[in-house]
């Protein structure tokens, strides 16, 4: 057996990260009843297509598309080299989140002599879908500015 023989995964509900893989649902059947038994937590036996797209969601999830402080932009422009592709706006991290999911970070000047808005957002970088647009940040509500990953101006930790 190899890892393409390898099709069912075993997820805690809810989570992102899975317990084991296998070759067929039946054989993933005891290994959840055991995980449940054990943890007292519900698991789901997905396949392979369904648990990609489910990681995929939670990480996208994780950093919606915010608009943050210049200073935060610029933090994260000179702490690792960036990247950056055709037709992109911005950058995007040069580590990942997880598997292709990675920040993309956005400044947008509306006059020589303005104030920069800058914004970020969780993307897969192999999803055009997924990156940060004009129209995407012309549909933004207002919000106070994210100073920092996971942290809301004015609202302490």
């Amino acid at each position: 057996m190899n890892i393409d023989d390898l099709k069912f995964a075993v997820v805690e509900r809810g989570k992102p990260w899975l317990w084991s893989w296998h070759k067929t649902q039946r054989e993933a059947y005891p290994v959840k009843c055991e995980r449940e038994t054990k943890t007292g937590k519900f698991y789901d036996i997905l396949t392979e297509s369904e648990f990609e797209a489910q990681h995929k969601a939670y990480f996208l999830s994780e950093t919606p598309l915010r608009e943050i402080t210049p200073e935060f932009y610029n933090e994260m422009l000179n702490a690792l080299p960036p990247m950056y592709r055709k037709r992109a706006m911005g950058f995007f991290m040069c580590e990942f989140t997880s598997g292709s999911i990675t920040n993309q970070f956005v400044q947008v000047r509306s006059g020589e002599f303005s104030e920069p808005r800058c914004y970020v957002a969780a993307v897969d970088i192999l999803d055009r879908e997924t990156w940060i647009t004009p129209d995407k940040i012309a549909s933004l509500p207002d919000a106070p500015r994210l100073e920092w990953f996971n942290r809301v101006e004015g609202v302490e930790s």
